[in-house]
């Protein structure tokens, strides 16, 4: 019992570590992609295509610091499958909010909000055992 206590604490400390970050890289990073659309007038699918590397790369940096508190030497390897994480993560994204618009008739700003959350979830789990996943002494 002491264990299953001890591996949801560690999870749901992590979980909210995770949602921090996330939100803080989102406001950071989609205020960049509403600036260069708003007030730069950049067209949207470049801006958001910039928001979306500029994300991705923070939300890296602030994942493997402070969320998983990863100290793995392996730099490259770890990027390249973060990269791989992300690309996917996107076309599902984009996929999601397709169909959420074009069949189920959504607004694609509600579409969007949805999609998210959609976004986060799966980004928690690829992330942690995919990319930042870390085998300790203690059965973890």
């Amino acid at each position: 019992m002491w264990l299953h206590k001890k591996i949801i604490k560690i999870i749901w400390e992590e979980l909210v570590r995770f949602i921090i970050v996330w939100g803080i890289s989102t406001i950071i990073n989609y205020s960049f992609f509403y600036i260069w659309y708003n007030y730069l007038k950049i067209n949207y699918l470049i801006s958001s295509w910039i928001w979306y590397i500029l994300w991705v790369i923070v939300w890296y940096f602030l994942n493997k610091l402070r969320t998983f508190k990863n100290k793995s030497g392996h730099q490259i390897k770890t990027i390249i499958k973060y990269c791989w994480v992300y690309a996917f993560s996107w076309l599902s994204w984009i996929w999601l909010l397709y169909v959420l618009v074009n069949f189920l008739k959504m607004n694609p700003e509600i579409g969007n909000i949805l999609s998210l959350f959609w976004i986060v979830g799966i980004n928690y789990i690829w992330t942690k055992y995919l990319v930042f996943y870390k085998k300790t002494n203690d059965g973890f």
